[in-house]
């Protein structure tokens, strides 16, 4: 996990410092480029990360009962066969392929701009 996360955000950042062979030389190299970071593209990477996140425990809150004692849950949809239910459901099981068509119609607005 420690060496695909080193390799990957650097995309987050938007950064490009060079590639290294081990995990804590990307560290590294990662800590040297940080003031190079692209806000806008940090801003676009942690919306979509925490998106996915979100989804990701919501799917796996339980049942009503249990959504419904918890803090945030509470106020999405609890009952399995309502509309807004499903469709959250949907939009979860759909949340990587939605992660990515947003990240590239981001990087497409924002190279047109």
């Amino acid at each position: 996990g420690v060496v695909i996360a080193t390799s990957q955000i650097k995309h987050v950042l938007g950064v490009k410092p060079p590639r290294r062979s081990r995990w804590w030389e990307n560290v590294w190299e990662l800590a040297m480029h940080f003031q190079d970071t692209h806000a806008p593209t940090v801003t676009i990477g942690i919306t979509i990360l925490s998106l996915l996140m979100m989804l990701k425990y919501w799917k796996s809150a339980g049942p009503a009962e249990k959504r419904e004692a918890h803090w945030l849950w509470r106020w999405f949809p609890k009952k399995s066969t309502s509309i807004a239910f499903m469709a959250m459901k949907l939009s979860s099981d759909l949340a990587p392929l939605m992660a990515v068509t947003l990240g590239g119609l981001w990087a497409w607005a924002y190279r047109a701009s």
